[in-house]
């Protein structure tokens, strides 16, 4: 008896959640997006969430998704649903995390690699004024330095990212030879 007690409560409170959201969510209607995020899911960018009042709004079907789940709408309600029979642990599924990790290894590697151009080009063109016309050099000395530390901590925040992703890949591997 005590677990059907429990149970009511539960389900009411969860009414009464769902019911004051949908009454949350009615009022954002024309409210101002104050920023627009990335998302990110292991490591990957799969979107752009809008910012409103302080709360973030992602996507459903998308969200789901990647969560594994079935996704209906039905008469003004989403419905998610649990796959069935999907080992989100089974090799096949670990094996694929593994790829998709080093996939946005090769990414940010290739990043790199295209900022240390840039760098590069920046490099030769700051001598190159040094050289030539070493008064402008000195105006244009400050651009260069932003320009140049902006590059630096992009490629720090890649190779952090880069390292991140290199353990989550030897978890996975432990994992996957676990099994």
């Amino acid at each position: 008896m005590r677990k059907y007690i429990v149970g009511f409560f539960v389900g009411a409170l969860a009414f009464t959640a769902v019911q004051a959201s949908a009454d949350g969510i009615k009022s954002l209607v024309n409210t101002k997006v104050g920023s627009v995020w990335e998302l990110h899911v292991d490591g990957k960018n799969v979107g752009e969430v809008p910012i409103i009042s302080g709360s973030s709004y992602a996507p459903v079907r998308q969200i789901a998704e990647i969560a594994g789940m079935d996704v209906d709408f039905e008469q003004g309600k989403v419905f998610l649903t649990k796959k069935t029979g999907v080992d989100y642990n089974s090799p096949e599924v670990l094996k694929s995390k593994i790829s998709e990790k080093m996939k946005r290894i090769t990414e940010a590697k290739s990043s790199i690699g295209g900022i240390n151009i840039h760098v590069e080009a920046h490099k030769k063109t700051y001598e190159a004024y040094l050289k030539n016309d070493p008064e402008f050099a000195e105006g244009y000395k400050a651009d260069y330095e932003r320009y140049l530390q902006a590059y630096l901590d992009e490629i720090t925040d890649l190779e952090t990212e880069i390292a991140t992703l290199e353990s989550e890949i030897a978890d996975l591997e432990a994992e996957l030879s676990a099994k």
